[in-house]
Parts: structure tokens; sequence; C-alpha cells
């Protein structure tokens, strides 16, 4: 507050954070975003005709977002319906192996460079945004638009997202009509039974971030 007292406007990370310290400072707002990497080269997703569609995930799997892709691996599972992999520096426990590393359905790999990143991601069907439906962890985002967002919108790919609808990275991505949005476990398994029997809205999907 003694820094809002000398600010002339205050850059927030989100629509959210930008309305509720706007609300709570009096101070004029602002929303600044990375920037998208427009020099990327987009590949052209290739129609998916397949029975099965590969799902990748990069990045943190701390603050209880391990237990969404958790719930992701057992409904892909449930369906037999494709295959998570998951690349992360996240330290991992007994208990996140046990809950990640299901054979035949999704593993845990490595952490990657940026530009195996950018790769991998070129070989993806759909591409995983995971936040923790844990109340305490949810707070902990609630403002938050990760990075990667802005990276997945590049990649021309079809875009999961799965979390808590209140927080700042799931409006976005609903509101921006730019990701498929799970909020509930009911909600993952609704969307992977979709995907099973209607392949080609991943086709329909894929070139929704490039052209928003």
């Amino acid at each position: 507050r003694k820094v809002i007292k000398k600010t002339t406007l205050l850059y927030t990370i989100s629509d959210m954070m930008k309305e509720d310290y706007h609300r709570m400072l009096r101070v004029p707002c602002k929303v600044l975003y990375k920037f998208p990497d427009l020099s990327r080269n987009k590949g052209i997703y290739l129609a998916n005709d397949k029975k099965q569609a590969r799902f990748i995930f990069t990045g943190n799997i701390g603050d209880g977002r391990w237990l969404s892709l958790s719930a992701l691996a057992k409904i892909l599972k449930k369906h037999q319906y494709g295959h998570l992999d998951i690349f992360t520096a996240t330290p991992i426990t007994k208990e996140i192996n046990d809950a990640l590393n299901i054979s035949g359905v999704s593993s845990i790999h490595d952490p990657i460079s940026q530009q195996e990143v950018i790769q991998l991601q070129a070989k993806a069907d759909i591409l995983v945004h995971v936040e923790s439906f844990n109340l305490k962890n949810k707070l902990l985002v609630r403002y938050s638009i990760s990075t990667k967002i802005m990276d997945y919108l590049c990649a021309g790919r079809t875009i999961l997202a799965i979390g808590p609808k209140d927080i700042a990275s799931m409006e976005y991505l609903r509101k921006n009509e730019v990701a498929l949005c799970a909020n509930s476990v009911e909600d993952i398994d609704s969307l992977i039974s979709n995907l099973k029997d209607n392949p080609e809205i991943i086709n329909s999907m894929s070139n929704k971030g490039i052209d928003f």
C-alpha cells in the first residue's frame, strides 16, 4: 500500500487481477501479457483419424497440479484412449510416481530444453494445462496466467485445460474459446469420451490459438 500511494499505473497479469486490484487499491490498472512468439514455426496439424491421441504436459506439477494430471490419466485408462507424457523438473515422490506412471497410459519424463519442448509440442495431438482444485492451491494461482499458455497458443495444437473455473487462466482460455476446458473430474470424463467418439474435434480446435 505504501508503493501504491506513489503509483500512477499498475500493470497486472490478468483481467481478474486488474479488476480486484483496482477495486481494492483504487489505482489505474492495465493488463500486461507475455507476447506470443510470432517467429515460431507453426507445424500444420495433420487430420487426426487415429483411435488414440498423444497428450503432452511440460512444466511444474507441484501445488497439487499432479492430482489433476492423475485424474486425467485415470480417465484415459477408463476410456482406453490416448497416452499422457509428462515432462517436469518437479521432484517426484513415491506418491506422485504411483499416481502418474501408469503402464500404457501415462509416463513421467525428465525435463527438456525449450527447443526440445517446441519440437515435442509439434508431435502432440493435445497440449495439457492443469491447475489444482484444492482451495489453498487454487488461491495461490487465482490471478496467474502461465507463460506456458502463450507458448501453447503458438503451437497450433488443441489445448485441454483442467482446473477451477474461477481462476484467471481458466477464465482466459474459456472466454477466448481457445481451449477445451474441464472444471471438474466429471467434465474431464465427458470431454475425453467426446474426443474418443469425435476425433474431428481435435482437428477443428488445433488452429484456434494461432487464429486468436
